[in-house]
């Protein structure tokens, strides 16, 4: 089932699911983040809108412009969907937006990624393939390991890859081209940026520039996210 984006207003969705994840003291119950997160979409539901303002930043310019062309290097296995938002099938507050989605044996739900710091990328990469440890690296390891669980999860699929990529320096050029330099273009700051301004790897160095995690999504980890969403459904009805 597909729903317009403005209907995710008042619902748990996928990229901030993970805060439903935080216990209290006794580990059990939630914790402040969780209630934090909860009270505010029940706030989203009387207000009918978000509560947070619409947000712009170069970190988040540069991963919005560079989807789509990553998306062209995976190849016809994989399905761009970011424009979609899916809602659980019987589960009531619970949507997510994938990036992608490959319909392989098990089908898999895809996480695109385009970091704005080497720092950020060299994460992704020194885990070597393995989510767990990448979720030890990453300060944002919880929040992207949760989403493609609730991804998948709401999309039933088995698999999950996470997905991140960083151009080369030849490519700037290519991607200036693309952005244009029409005023009044959203991305024009990418095609004024000098290349120090950029996240890019150098011809000469030795780390590839992209990297996929994948992985099977555990069981006990679809159960626990799954009885976490059931319980602040339950919680919301009381505020």
């Amino acid at each position: 089932m597909i729903i317009e984006n403005y209907e995710r207003i008042g619902n748990f969705t996928s990229s901030k699911i993970f805060k439903l994840t935080k216990k209290d003291r006794a580990g059990t119950g939630f914790g402040d983040p969780a209630l934090t997160y909860i009270k505010n979409k029940s706030r989203e539901q009387r207000a009918m809108r978000s509560l947070e303002n619409e947000a712009w930043s170069k970190e988040m310019s540069w991963g919005n412009f560079l989807e789509p062309y990553i998306h062209k290097k995976l190849g016809s296995d994989y399905h761009l969907m970011s424009d979609v938002t899916d809602v659980h099938p019987t589960i009531k507050r619970w949507v997510g937006s994938k990036d992608s989605i490959k319909f392989d044996e098990g089908c898999t739900v895809v996480d695109i990624k385009a970091p704005f710091t080497l720092s950020s990328y060299f994460d992704f990469v020194e885990a070597d393939g393995d989510i767990d440890k990448f979720r030890e690296l990453h300060t944002s390891g919880d929040q992207y390991y949760y989403q493609l669980v609730s991804n998948a999860i709401i999309n039933n699929c088995k698999y999950a890859e996470l997905i991140a990529y960083v151009p080369q320096q030849i490519e700037l050029i290519d991607l200036r081209l693309i952005v244009g330099y029409e005023e009044g273009n959203e991305y024009n700051w990418i095609a004024r940026s000098e290349d120090r301004q950029l996240p890019y790897l150098p011809a000469e160095s030795n780390v590839p520039n992209m990297t996929i995690i994948r992985f099977e999504v555990p069981q006990k980890d679809i159960d626990f996210l799954t009885e976490r969403v059931l319980m602040a459904n339950e919680l919301i009805k009381t505020l």
